[in-house]
């Protein structure tokens, strides 16, 4: 099956995206590897407009300034591409985009001009077609997030991502949060010391018992699925 869809488990927290492209793994020997360590920052100029990645293990997210402030665009995880876009669009990507290595990170790097080799169309069409689902992914998932964004009420947005983490954990109320409470701060633009403060307010009331990097304890998930409906 060419479009190989992954799990929608997997699909639904905006800005976060994680095994969507295996199926690239059988072509790796026509990359160029590279490993990074956990916080090291690479920067997007650096690679042109001509390549694009398949990170294989790992996760790192993407920057870049706005006005003066950096902003935290998107959660790349294990077997996605990144960077795939610039093989049908007409433009120069924005030169001031860099990645942060949240972890270690192996991923492999290839130039698009094998998106244009009609013997590679041939050869690996499931590829292809990845490529365009991966892309189509991100669209619907920017469209999603510009939604949450746009919601006035801080708790709102945070309640949306807490109550997609429970349901990226197959409904279990203690899960291991994809995002911590400071990606989640930086991707909705929110100040640490609200994000802080909303949590504190919501162990108090009973809603969540813990939120850390490695556990997310869901105590209210009505309440907290019914945040998300006012």
């Amino acid at each position: 099956m060419f479009f190989a869809t992954p799990k929608t488990l997997n699909l639904c927290i905006p800005c976060y995206i994680k095994d969507v492209s295996q199926c690239w793994e059988k072509i790796l020997h026509l990359g160029r590897k590279e490993l990074h360590n956990k916080n090291t920052i690479f920067i997007g100029s650096e690679y042109g407009n001509d390549r694009f990645f398949y990170l294989k293990s790992g996760k790192f997210c993407t920057f870049n300034y706005v006005n003066g402030i950096e902003k935290l665009h998107f959660i790349f995880d294990r077997a996605t591409l990144c960077r795939e876009s610039i093989f049908v669009s007409p433009f120069n990507l924005r030169q001031n985009f860099y990645y942060k290595c949240i972890s270690d990170v192996e991923l492999y790097t290839f130039d698009k001009k094998i998106l244009f080799d009609k013997n590679f169309y041939i050869k690996y069409p499931e590829l292809i077609m990845n490529c365009m689902l991966s892309i189509s992914i991100k669209n619907i998932m920017c469209q999603v997030f510009t939604n949450v964004v746009t919601m006035k009420n801080k708790e709102k947005q945070i309640a949306f991502y807490i109550y997609s983490f429970y349901k990226y954990g197959h409904s279990k109320k203690v899960v291991v949060p994809p995002l911590s409470q400071s990606q989640l701060a930086g991707l909705l633009g929110i100040h640490k010391i609200t994000m802080s403060r909303i949590i504190g307010n919501w162990k108090r009331d009973g809603l969540i018992g813990c939120y850390t990097k490695t556990r997310l304890e869901i105590l209210d998930i009505d309440a907290i699925q019914a945040m998300t409906e006012e």
